[in-house]
């Protein structure tokens, strides 16, 4: 086989098919991601080494197709090609390191509003190396050079090697972060991207239009800053089961200073600019917040039952999920998670008042569940028997006792034995409608009428009152008929 034949003519470069953009660590990324912990010297080394080896072994890559400024470059065109890391293989020390552009401005301006935030950081080599910065000692750093406009209570740590400080006047801030007094302590002074950009959503833009093309057709209001980046959003398919990154018509600008407009102008229309709140991403290692599995560096934590393996091998049902997150019976992935809404709202409140992560999460504190609360988020009750059989070994005795008996109840009253002593001596209600009947009786007996009223004057006589006159007179007539009659 032949080789083709030589053109003679130098070859021209063909265009450019993506758009590099280097970020610093000022630029505006989500910064929710917590802080790396301290790694001892010896694993260090172990990890140099390992990464060392693995260049070694990457034969094929060719050092001089690299740039000779910049050690790694990261390639994203927005399209369906994945993200490509180029490393170069000779070892990252030995190259000459070159900081990156930022995208926010590092001096503020007249028309910027106060206070006017500067975050400092402790220059380190390596990660572990050095002590963390404490505010009072910089304190005493910032009067011992005797650095003006600098508002009371304003110095505040913000983490492990970080302080953020305000100012009250924007000459006064350039001057410190200009100040030759910082690179002779090691501190680096940076103004925070939130505090001078703002980035907000653009619905409706064509897909195949490019990040030059929206940037000509763009017109900003004339209260607005210029746009300083263009980033176009994209969204996951599945073509045969392969997940597919494909650009949508959604766009995210940022906007230098700290307006940000309602509305921009692209081609004579007018189109409406929302606030941009960064998503809430969450890792499926380690069910942390703020980074991705593939960035994850820790240990494999379940998100069904919380242990220490990784979740796709657990068999852990939902109804016997345990999040490791809040303690609550869903999985860790759950968007009702208290959590994952206290996450939400941090980005919340980070795009609505222009604050850090940090600044942020103070405002929005961990969840912890009070005991009454635990008591009433209860298992569910299958749960519960299933837990309940599945236990062989018990160490409670149960003791049964027998029931005690009622006490016998004392006689009292006696309801039949009393209705019949009433029935007993029940008189008949009269037929004629008076209380007694008695009369009836009386004419029935043996006794004369003159006994009768002999009777009656001898009680009427014997009485202590005295008689009226007209009864005194009737009672003498009586008692002298009746002498009469017994003398005869």
């Amino acid at each position: 086989m032949t080789d083709p034949p030589d053109p003679g003519e130098p070859l021209t470069v063909p265009p450019a098919a993506s758009f590099v953009t280097v970020e610093s660590q000022e630029s505006e990324t989500d910064h929710s991601t917590p802080p790396r912990k301290r790694v001892k010297g010896k694993k260090s080394r172990r990890h140099q080494e390992k990464i060392e080896r693995r260049h070694r072994s990457n034969d094929e890559f060719d050092e001089s197709s690299l740039p000779s400024q910049q050690e790694n470059m990261i390639i994203n065109n927005g399209s369906d090609l994945p993200r490509l890391q180029l490393t170069p293989k000779a070892n990252s020390s030995d190259l000459p390191r070159s900081q990156p552009t930022p995208i926010a401005r590092n001096l503020y301006n007249e028309s910027d509003s106060a206070p006017y935030v500067v975050h400092v950081q402790k220059i380190e080599k390596t990660p572990n190396e050095g002590s963390p910065m404490h505010a009072l000692a910089f304190g005493k750093f910032l009067k011992q050079n005797s650095f003006q406009c600098i508002v009371n209570g304003s110095v505040k740590q913000i983490g492990r090697s970080k302080i953020s400080i305000s100012f009250s006047n924007f000459n006064h801030a350039n001057l410190f972060l200009t100040h030759n007094s910082l690179v002779a302590n090691n501190y680096k002074a940076f103004i925070p991207s939130f505090n001078v950009t703002r980035m907000g959503l653009v619905r409706g833009i064509p897909a195949e239009w490019s990040p030059e093309e929206i940037m000509e057709n763009i017109t900003v209001p004339d209260d607005c800053g210029k746009i300083i980046k263009v980033r176009r959003l994209n969204y996951k398919t599945f073509v045969d089961g392969n997940p597919l990154w494909k650009p949508s018509q959604s766009i995210v600008l940022t906007f230098d200073g700290q307006v940000l407009p309602k509305r921009i102008f692209m081609c004579y229309n007018a189109l409406p600019v929302e606030l941009y709140i960064f998503p809430t991403i969450q890792c499926y290692n380690c069910c942390r917040f703020g980074h991705t599995k593939l960035q994850c560096r820790s240990k494999p934590r379940c998100f069904k039952c919380g242990q220490d393996h990784a979740g796709e091998t657990c068999q852990t049902d939902e109804i016997k999920a345990s999040c490791c997150l809040c303690t609550g019976y869903h999985y860790a992935t759950s968007k009702s998670c208290s959590e994952f809404l206290r996450q939400k709202n941090i980005k919340t409140s980070m795009a609505n008042n222009s604050m850090s992560y940090a600044e942020a999460s103070k405002v929005h504190p961990p969840i912890s569940k009070s005991y009454a609360d635990t008591l009433i988020s209860k298992p569910d009750k299958q749960l519960v028997s299933e837990k309940s059989t599945n236990s062989s070994v018990s160490y409670k005795k149960t003791v049964f006792l027998k029931p005690r008996s009622p006490p016998k109840l004392n006689k009292g009253y006696d309801q039949e034995a009393h209705e019949a002593i009433i029935r007993e001596n029940l008189i008949p209600p009269p037929s004629n409608g008076c209380a007694l009947n008695q009369p009836d009786k009386l004419l029935d007996s043996e006794c004369s009428l003159s006994e009768l009223i002999v009777a009656l004057i001898n009680i009427v006589a014997n009485s202590s009152s005295t008689s009226p006159s007209h009864a005194a007179q009737v009672i003498e007539r009586c008692m002298k008929v009746i002498k009469d009659g017994e003398a005869r």
